[in-house]
């Protein structure tokens, strides 16, 4: 047999027992550290109710940062000298509309 053969063969045989090792490994299926373990609820809603509160709490958040980032947007604007975004986009639907300009 051809020394390349042998070196292709040996090689994929190592490839496919390192496969099998890791994943025999019970090591390998534990949660990062620092994570906690996913409870499960078995029918209770109180699991959907948590999950709903935490989802109404972070799109409250994010729409706090969004009205947070389009003032500090507004206001770099305003230190250019160039209009609001609302000033802008009202100006743009303004002129979209306008009849006979086109």
């Amino acid at each position: 047999m051809d020394p390349a053969v042998v070196a292709l063969l040996i090689g994929l045989a190592v490839i496919m027992v390192a496969v099998l090792v890791v994943g025999r490994n019970p090591g390998g299926r534990r949660p990062p550290p620092g994570t906690r373990p996913r409870r499960r609820t078995r029918g209770s809603l109180s699991g959907q109710a948590e999950r709903g509160r935490a989802f109404e709490a972070q799109a409250e958040v994010e729409a706090h940062d969004i009205d947070q980032m389009l003032a500090a947007r507004d206001a770099l604007r305003k230190r250019t000298g160039r209009p609001s975004i609302a000033d802008e986009l009202a100006e743009e639907a303004r002129r979209e509309s306008a009849p006979g300009d086109e």
